[in-house]
């Protein structure tokens, strides 16, 4: 973990001609996406079972790759969580994985 924040940190990581890009940075973008998904199927904006019947595996499966890069991001620097970050993703997650 430490040395995915240490790359993103290093502005040399990033190239916009070869579209370099740290992979912790591709982790987040995609984490907030799937938050956002995540917020649509709880406010009911996005039918629930269609997105557990195209992306439910996906959700989980990635979550399982990216867990210290979410637990990482719910901590700040004095080590206080903040539990509102991805919370709507994990509650999915938690859904998804029963089903």
């Amino acid at each position: 973990m430490e040395n995915l924040k240490k790359l993103r940190a290093d502005k040399t990581s990033y190239d916009i001609a070869t579209n370099k890009i740290p992979a912790m940075d591709s982790a987040i973008y995609i984490l907030n996406y799937y938050e956002f998904i995540s917020v649509g199927v709880i406010a009911g904006d996005l039918d629930e079972y269609m997105i557990n019947q195209t992306l439910g595996a996906i959700f989980v499966n990635f979550h399982d790759h990216v867990k210290p890069i979410i637990d990482d991001a719910r901590k700040d620097d004095f080590g206080k969580e903040n539990l509102e970050i991805y919370e709507n993703y994990l509650e999915l997650v938690l859904k998804f994985r029963e089903t």
